[in-house]
């Protein structure tokens, strides 16, 4: 009798430490830190990574963690996952600048630019959130666009119900959650409460349907792009970066083609360098007619001597070009008058 209390009490003993090691793992495996992935980019984009000095240009696949920095300038954009399905994603339009935080329900920190945001797959009991300088929007899941103005910041729900908190004068963010409805928008200027929501134009909700649509076939094939290169090397890409400022090769891109260092030497993104090449109107400037333009030294020295024979063309006097302590010698002038007419025989 009792083997068999002892025989249960061994096996609610085991089974309690099975139960509490799956939840110190799956709680361990729940803290382990965010990262969002860069799965697309159109036109130029950069970025500051943690541990880097400069902003170099970005590439896709890489993985940023949070405090690392990405921007895009005109006419350019990029697109972030933050989840392993590449559900959860956003796209930062043209001259826009953002700051990864991933701090709590907080995922990016938008200073500048415009944010399309699709998120349909969160963990229970969390939100996506996007804080401006003047309001934080956020949302269980849907698709919303948050865009810094010159006004404040404008928040507008294309699908379900995104929300929207404003600053109070404090500073401190404001418990009072504003909700947005579909197909409308609203603005949040600073340390004021959000205007009435207003209507969306049709013509603009269409529009980020289209983007939506290109946004996720994107991140699709971002899926299979992840399987086919490398795990990124986040040490490896920084190192390389400060080798490359050694070497007095900005990692900055001016342009897709390529880049040029301090020294104005151009180099490709093979890395092939070529030498500056002078431009055009500095390899032959022809000055133009009536344009005065001063001269050196040097061209005095040619110019000087023509100079003084146009003054004896003229009668002008005619300068010392013996030098101080030296006498000029006279020219001799025609005594002998005015030839007159000849006389018979030649003789005058």
């Amino acid at each position: 009798m009792r083997k068999y209390f002892r025989g249960i009490f061994i096996a609610r003993v085991f089974f309690c430490l099975v139960f509490c090691s799956g939840l110190i793992f799956s709680g361990a495996k729940a803290q382990q830190p965010e990262k969002v992935e860069l799965t697309n980019i159109s036109g130029n984009a950069e970025v500051l990574l943690g541990g880097a000095d400069e902003y170099t240009a970005a590439q896709e696949g890489m993985i940023l963690e949070s405090g690392d920095k990405i921007k895009t300038s005109g006419s350019s954009f990029a697109e972030l996952s933050f989840n392993e399905n590449n559900t959860n994603l956003v796209r930062l339009n043209e001259n826009t600048g953002v700051q990864i935080s991933i701090s709590g329900d907080e995922k990016l920190a938008m200073a500048e630019g415009e944010i399309f945001s699709s998120i349909s797959e969160l963990p229970v009991g969390s939100v996506f959130e996007i804080r401006t300088p003047t309001a934080v929007s956020g949302a269980r899941g849907t698709d919303w666009v948050t865009k810094v103005t010159e006004e404040g910041t404008d928040v507008e729900a294309l699908e379900s119900e995104p929300y929207v908190r404003h600053f109070e004068t404090d500073g401190t963010l404001s418990k009072q959650i504003t909700p947005v409805n579909a197909g409308q928008m609203t603005t949040v200027r600073k340390f004021q409460r959000p205007t009435p929501p207003r209507p969306l134009a049709d013509a603009r909700r269409q529009q980020w349907q289209q983007v939506k649509q290109q946004v996720r076939r994107n991140a699709e094939e971002a899926v299979i792009k992840r399987r086919e290169r490398p795990p990124f090397d986040r040490q490896g890409f920084i190192n390389k970066i400060k080798e490359e400022r050694g070497q007095g090769r900005p990692s900055s891109s001016l342009s897709p083609a390529g880049r040029q260092n301090k020294s104005g030497v151009f180099v490709s993104r093979e890395g092939e360098r070529y030498p500056p090449q002078p431009r055009l109107s500095e390899q032959r400037q022809m000055p133009r007619p009536g344009d005065q333009q001063p001269l050196s030294a040097e061209k005095n020295r040619v110019i000087a001597p023509k100079a003084q024979e146009r003054e004896r063309a003229v009668g002008q006097p005619q300068a010392n070009k013996a030098g101080p302590g030296k006498q000029v010698k006279p020219v001799p002038k025609n005594t002998a008058g005015p030839k007159g007419p000849k006389g018979p025989g030649g003789k005058r």
